[in-house]
């Protein structure tokens, strides 16, 4: 009883705060649509208008009030003053949550018609439809369609505030054969005009977990199993690296890594199924074949450690089956666009262009930014993102120099006082390489007046003939993906690793291993589809690298946001705080 009172006392509180926004004198709260991106993060930004509240600004966006930024005490806001609303309020879709509640006295024309859903779930052995919910649906109107009762659906959620996008799922045993039989005619039709559901409209269904006593994974990489054979075991030079036989050993590595990572979930109780998938050549056909016989759609998520070719069929597949898609390595923007199951893990452009900008800001505020770039459309776009994010700061003066006219180089660093010079130069491999050693040398040539240098790659991985001299008198700083021996868990990791597999770990490929098997496994064991929802975990034990994720646009993937700067002091690299 004194629960129901208590349950009662709250939704007074929350029908009273919706009529506090609603209130005669205040005016209304029209949703922005201008957007601003803040350390890699999307918000909404919103003018407050007269009587309007923190608490009421918050409410109409689908937001908690704790959710909003502002420059302001928040119960002395004026009219004029600027609230930022994240744009991820909680679900993958970007849409306040003033249009996404279900309230019984919305007008029929702002509803979604209700269509029944062919696709079907097993959940704890029995089968369900997965419903995902569209504008001003109810359970009510859901299960109305379905021909079940209201009390038969399941839903991860308070029913009464449904937003679009969340699942509920209809027991097919309780589905009348009439509505069974109108789902197989729809499902054909579908099938057979699949251009009226293009990828770009899309937006993730979020599943829960295959099985709620374990996570699923599936792991799809090339073994490389028929060259073995060719491979030399003797000999591990340097030059080796980025030959299709080394490649192998790299592999092999992230999945050691991968499984250590697993070691550590299990001593914490938490139990994984890992299904290991060899994907020997980039054919298509293949890669659906083998996917299809490994049934990868069963998982919880996939690990594609795979080329560009099979990794956007794999990211197809993952679409089709409502599979999210984890890429350990690409730093291509592209694999996210238009598909909201594919995770990216390397950082953003945004979120290292972001970071580059708040360390100038912060350890150099007098400097002058240039910015050098190829001068072709091979960095253009990153070049336009950058000038994008400078422009709406005034903490920074900055210019951009193409490369093609590099002898106005030595000129153009002698105007200011102090110069960073940021390099987005991209032209490939061996032209990088060539890029490379006569920017140092220029950048070098006045002992007297030596700028800094940042580069978005790291260049000591890259290239393996460059002057480290010259780098450190530049404080050369970039984005390191090796080893941190300052870093407790990065010096447990290396020892770990060393006592079980007899060998030193290949650059980043065993530490990304680890991370993903940490952060995804342990993020759906604790949270399930919570966890999809706002895949982000703080101070997780044992994570090597930090992992973040954000999503750019409803229908785009998740994206790392977390960026780490740094520097190279004494021939060793230095993260900078």
């Amino acid at each position: 009883m004194k629960q129901v009172c208590f349950s009662l006392f709250v939704s007074l509180i929350l029908l009273s705060g919706l009529c506090f926004a609603q209130m005669p004198g205040a005016d209304p709260i029209v949703l922005s649509k201008q957007t601003q991106t803040i350390k890699g993060e999307c918000y909404y930004v919103h003018i407050v208008q007269k009587g309007q509240t923190v608490f009421s600004i918050a409410r109409a966006y689908g937001l908690k009030e704790q959710d909003a930024r502002l420059k302001t005490n928040a119960n002395n806001i004026r009219v004029g003053d600027t609230v930022w609303l994240p744009c991820r309020w909680g679900n993958v879709e970007m849409r306040p949550r003033s249009e996404a509640v279900t309230v019984v006295r919305n007008a029929p024309a702002e509803r979604e018609p209700v269509v029944v859903s062919g696709q079907i779930q097993v959940l704890n052995g029995q089968r369900y439809y997965v419903h995902v919910v569209q504008r001003g649906q109810t359970v009510y109107s859901i299960t109305r369609a379905y021909g079940v009762k209201e009390y038969d659906a399941v839903v991860k959620k308070d029913i009464h505030f449904l937003d679009i996008g969340d699942t509920v799922w209809l027991p097919c045993s309780k589905v009348p054969a009439s509505v069974v039989a109108n789902v197989a005619s729809k499902a054909s039709k579908r099938d057979a005009n699949t251009s009226s559901h293009s990828a770009s409209s899309d937006t993730a269904v979020i599943r829960p977990r295959i099985n709620p006593d374990r996570v699923v994974v599936s792991l799809m990489m090339p073994l490389f199993l028929d060259q073995m054979a060719n491979i030399s075991t003797t000999k591990f030079d340097i030059e080796q690296r980025g030959k299709t036989t080394y490649k192998s050993f790299e592999f092999i590595q992230f999945y050691e890594g991968f499984l250590l990572g697993l070691q550590r979930l299990e001593q914490q109780g938490i139990k994984v199924t890992l299904n290991v998938v060899d994907v020997p050549d980039n054919n298509a056909a293949t890669v659906e074949k083998i996917f299809n016989s490994h049934h990868v759609e069963e998982s919880d998520f996939v690990v594609a450690l795979l080329p560009k070719q099979p990794f956007a069929k794999v990211a197809e597949l993952g679409r089709k089956h409502h599979v999210r898609v984890v890429n350990p390595i690409a730093t291509r923007g592209e694999i996210v666009r238009d598909n909201p199951y594919v995770i990216k893990c390397a950082p953003s452009d945004v979120a290292r262009l972001t970071a580059v900008f708040d360390m100038v800001h912060r350890d150099v505020p007098a400097s002058h930014l240039l910015i050098v770039h190829s001068g072709t459309s091979t960095d253009k776009d990153l070049l336009q993102t950058a000038i994008q994010l400078l422009d709406q700061r005034a903490d920074i003066q900055y210019s951009t120099l193409s490369w093609s006219s590099n002898s106005k180089l030595p000129a153009t660093l002698h105007q200011h006082p102090s110069t960073v010079v940021l390099s987005l130069y991209n032209q490939g491999q061996s032209k990088n390489r060539i890029y490379a050693g006569q920017m140092l040398n220029k950048l070098s040539a006045d002992k007297n007046k030596l700028p800094r240098l940042i580069t978005l790659d790291d260049w000591t991985t890259l290239f393996n003939d460059l002057d480290y001299g010259q780098l450190q008198n530049l404080s050369y700083t970039t984005f390191y993906g090796g080893w941190d021996y300052t870093n407790p868990s990065h010096v447990d990791f290396l020892q770990s690793f060393r006592e079980l597999y007899k060998t030193e770990p290949v650059e980043q490929y065993a530490a990304m291993g680890n991370d993903i098997a940490l952060f995804f496994v342990s993020g759906l064991a604790k949270g399930d589809v919570a966890f999809w929802r706002h895949p982000v975990q703080e101070h997780l034990d044992g994570l090597l690298f930090p992992l973040a994720f954000s999503q750019a646009t409803p229908t785009s993937g998740l994206e790392n946001h977390h960026a780490e700067l740094f520097r190279l002091e004494n021939f060793v690299f230095r993260r900078l705080q």
